[in-house]
């Protein structure tokens, strides 16, 4: 299944929301997909969690990680993956056949090799600091993200009053703001 439009629309405006997120994609891609990824399930979708592989991991990564799964359960470390040449640079959230990161849709040009985990699996990951860049702020930009996905979400910016319709609309700009507008005419 892949986005609706409502919230396709939204994803393409990823870049401009997020901006204001320092280092979101050096030490952030982490937590915006574990963040991102919840959002998703909330709103009915069933998201995967890739990690994008750096050149030279193993070429079996898929594999591997499932055998790894086998020995530890969902509990598996960066450094798990790291022993067995699963070298990642980046995380996104894949629905359907496409993947998203803060940027909006996310498409790898150089390596394309990656691998579906488990949210289990990113959270672990997660739980171990150094595995991550430095830069990132958690305790400051973790709850802007989250304060950025949960309005954007739930009160999504929508397109002008249609002429054509003369029936009386109510949109959300954000929620701030309720417009109501007649006729083209708005009183607020």
């Amino acid at each position: 299944m892949r986005l609706k439009k409502q919230h396709r629309d939204i994803v393409d405006d990823f870049y401009r929301h997020f901006l204001k997120v320092k280092f979101i994609g050096s030490g952030g891609c982490g937590v915006f997909a574990k963040l991102f990824y919840l959002k998703l399930k909330q709103l009915g979708y069933d998201p995967q969690i890739v990690l994008h592989l750096e050149k030279g991991s193993n070429p079996k990564a898929q594999e591997v990680y499932f055998q790894l799964k086998e020995k530890h359960g969902t509990k598996i470390y960066g450094y798990d993956l790291r022993k067995e040449f699963i070298n990642w640079f980046h995380v996104t959230v894949q629905v359907g056949d496409q993947r998203f990161d803060s940027n909006g849709q996310y498409i790898p040009y150089e390596n394309k090799q990656r691998i579906i985990i488990d949210y289990e699996t990113l959270l672990t990951m997660l739980s171990v600091r150094l595995n991550w860049n430095y830069k990132f702020d958690r305790k400051k930009e973790t709850p802007k993200i989250k304060r950025i996905l949960d309005k954007i979400f739930v009160f999504p910016e929508i397109k002008p009053y249609n002429k054509k319709n003369n029936e009386n609309k109510i949109l959300l700009r954000n929620s701030n703001q309720l417009q109501r507008e007649h006729s083209g005419i708005a009183w607020f």
